[in-house]
């Protein structure tokens, strides 16, 4: 009888013992596969100068180039369409993590564009007519609605097609004890990330809610790939694992990286005249 218990509590330590490197094993290899060196194999380089670069969960590319054009490009590096808008001033950024609702806004005339994933236009949405004056970043929301960052009010707010606002936050000024100065914004897996160069990425619920702050100060903007966010900042690429907080930095090809994005096994890297797409 003893011998029973004793055989059975072993088998349960096995099996917790077991279970715990399996659960060790699915936080923690994302993070090991993007932090080793990878095979990088060059699959094309294309000639052009561009001041922005992103991608979409296609493994698409897209770049804003020196005439202010929207270009986008497909996992091969073929280019596939281009937008442009010479009536609204430049380009401040582009979001392309939903590839079939592009969002291009143009802060000269706080006007924000949307796009097909033809680059097409779909809709064209005049800021001042939600009230907001000074917007310095937006992005699509997992439900197709559109978030913006207000500097004047310090708030979160999204709103609907028609301009209804269906959420606010409130005056992120006084929650954090010194204006918010958001360049960022992404929403994905229910959160929504505020990127401020000076205080980090600011992170709040689908409401708007705040919830942390993770310490990651001086970027231009980032992905969330599985558990980890990849950035890059001063000519490097960088990975953050949200669960063990450690940072690794992933090794790029040759030198004289303007900035780069990864996606579906395809790392777009920017230089100086030309935008090089690898697969890897």
């Amino acid at each position: 009888m003893i011998n029973g218990r004793f055989y059975s509590l072993g088998v349960t330590v096995y099996n917790w013992s077991f279970r715990l490197r399996k659960l060790l094993i699915v936080l923690l290899l994302p993070f090991y596969v993007l932090s080793q060196t990878p095979d990088y194999k060059l699959i094309k380089s294309i000639p052009l100068t561009a001041t922005f670069l992103s991608s979409d969960k296609l493994g698409n590319g897209y770049v804003v180039n020196e005439k202010n054009e929207l270009l986008k490009f497909n996992p091969q590096g073929e280019l596939l369409y281009s937008y442009t808008n010479k009536s609204l001033g430049h380009i401040s950024f582009a979001g392309t993590t939903n590839p079939l609702k592009i969002l291009v806004y143009y802060p000269d005339f706080s006007t924000i564009i949307t796009l097909d994933n033809t680059l097409s236009e779909t809709g064209r949405i005049n800021l001042f007519e939600l009230g907001s004056n000074k917007v310095s970043a937006a992005c699509v929301a997992l439900d197709n609605n559109i978030w913006i960052y207000d500097e004047v009010l310090f708030k979160l707010r999204k709103f609907d097609d028609k301009l209804g606002i269906l959420t606010e936050s409130d005056d992120l000024n006084v929650l954090q004890g010194s204006p918010v100065k958001a360049n960022f914004l992404l929403e994905k897996d229910n959160f929504l990330y505020l990127n401020d160069t000076a205080l980090g990425i600011l992170v709040f619920d689908t409401y708007a809610t705040y919830y942390k702050t993770i310490p990651l100060k001086g970027l231009s903007g980032f992905q969330k790939v599985q558990e980890q966010l990849i950035y890059f900042r001063d000519g490097k690429l960088f990975s953050y694992h949200l669960q063990t907080f450690a940072t690794s930095e992933i090794t790029l090809p040759g030198n004289a990286a303007v900035y780069a994005v990864v996606e579906k096994e395809r790392l777009f890297l920017l230089r100086k005249n030309q935008l090089d797409v690898y697969s890897y």
